[in-house]
């Protein structure tokens, strides 16, 4: 069964089992790649704490009682009740400062290009619907109009977006996957990845989460084993490529083009070097050959950093982003039990090895279907069944685990839920790494 794991100081009630930072930090640190990290969205995001919502106090009781009486509600009754929440909300929207305007002159899409910051999937999303003219509350204000005929219909969807922003109770966008759906069917502008690499091209500020990750690639590099190294990510940015050339670790990148299944193949530049002029030559001229992924065994010379970057990469000017709920659908049509969408090189590097679920929400199906595709598949389960909490468990890292996502894990033994944000997981390694790997670290620049 799926255990969950929180931090020593959150005051949780009842909760006996916190997450064992020395224990991680051995498994992560260990003589061979013992785990893949899995980086997802949040990955690429800076956490801050939401601020504490206040409870809505205006107006005084008495004045909502004299509303009721008015329209003749028993201010105690269902309606009543009703009437007072409304009447608070209505006195909120008046002044409140969080309330979007409608004549804003930055749009969506100049606000996320013009931050150093990688956008959330909340800011993507409202980009997308944004450029595809997508108004997500278009059809709950049609509703509400032939309830209210006398209301204009426009001026309900703006009373639906501010409910929804200043109650948080909806959103006041589409799903992202729902919105580059949209975008894609209606084909206005750039196709979404070329839309995705505008935003995108500017971030290149590494996370605290990239570090780590780049920090351990270092330090797995001055003792090259027998096997590269295998980094997995979904997210479309190269902040994990800024914090590795950070480091000093060269690596190649693989991405899959959605529509033919053709693998491509992108070096950093210290490949050169690091295998010499005559083995990049005769690596260069292998991978100009195109291979499906299915058939893909090529494997570097030396030891190396491979990025797999499974959904999509803004670099280089391929379509192999992974976005809209058809490409999705699309992705695991395609890939299925034998993994075609995978590099079949990739396929040995994975195995006998757990996966460290970092910056994902299974609350979407896609990221489910992704865990069941990959972290379910038998072939990975050839090791021994670890028991113990610094064992090869897979893990998934989450800011907060609900009921839903603690329900879908509930009887699957081999993953542990760590519910922290991500910031604080790679401090938290930082601080419990063994002496001997903090001391070799200190000549690593990621590790500053």
């Amino acid at each position: 069964m799926a255990e969950v794991y929180r931090e020593q100081d959150s005051g949780y009630p009842g909760i006996t089992e916190y997450i064992s930072y020395d224990a991680l930090a051995r498994v992560l640190f260990s003589e061979k790649q013992t785990i893949v990290p899995f980086l997802g969205a949040g990955a690429s995001l800076i956490y801050k704490p939401l601020p504490l919502q206040v409870p809505l106090t205006k107006p005084e009781k008495k004045m909502v009682d004299a509303a009721c009486t008015a329209l003749g509600l028993d201010p105690n009754s269902q309606a009543g009740k009703f009437l007072e929440a409304a009447v608070r909300l209505a006195w909120e929207m008046n002044d409140s400062i969080v309330l979007p305007k409608v004549n804003v002159s930055e749009k969506a899409y100049e606000r996320v290009l013009n931050s150093d910051k990688t956008p959330s999937a909340n800011e993507l999303a409202e980009v997308f619907a944004e450029q595809g003219t997508f108004d997500w509350f278009e059809q709950p204000a049609k509703k509400l109009a032939k309830l209210f005929p006398n209301l204009d219909e426009k001026l309900l969807r703006e009373v639906c977006h501010a409910a929804a922003k200043i109650t948080g109770v909806a959103g006041t966008v589409p799903p992202l996957l729902v919105a580059a759906s949209y975008y894609s069917y209606k084909e206005q502008g750039e196709p979404a990845w070329k839309l995705l690499k505008s935003l995108l091209s500017n971030k290149s500020t590494p996370t605290k989460i990239d570090f780590l990750i780049a920090s351990w690639a270092w330090y797995y590099m001055q003792d090259i084993g027998a096997d590269s190294l295998l980094i997995i990510t979904t997210n479309y940015d190269c902040l994990i490529e800024k914090a590795l050339d950070i480091a000093g670790v060269p690596y190649w990148v693989l991405t899959v083009d959605k529509r033919n299944q053709i693998v491509h193949t992108r070096f950093s530049d210290l490949v050169e070097e690091y295998f010499g002029p005559r083995l990049y030559k005769e690596l260069s001229q292998k991978v100009k050959v195109e291979f499906l992924a299915k058939d893909y065994h090529l494997m570097p010379p030396k030891p190396l950093v491979i990025i797999y970057k499974m959904h999509g990469c803004i670099t280089p000017e391929i379509d192999s982003i992974i976005i809209s709920d058809e490409d999705y659908v699309d992705f695991l049509r395609h890939d299925g039990p034998q993994h075609q969408m995978i590099p079949a090189t990739l396929i040995d590097l994975m195995d006998d090895k757990a996966f460290w679920f970092l910056g994902y929400s299974f609350n979407d199906w896609n990221v489910r279907g992704l865990y069941k595709s990959l972290a379910e598949d038998e072939v990975r389960y050839k090791r021994p069944e670890y028991t113990n909490r610094s064992g090869y468990h897979d893990c998934a890292v989450m800011l907060h685990v609900n009921p839903y996502e603690a329900g879908f894990f509930k009887k699957k033994s081999r993953i542990h839920l760590l519910e922290t944000d991500l910031t604080a997981f790679a401090e938290r390694i930082w601080k419990n790494m063994p002496t001997t790997v903090q001391d070799k670290l200190k000549n690593c620049k990621a590790a500053l």
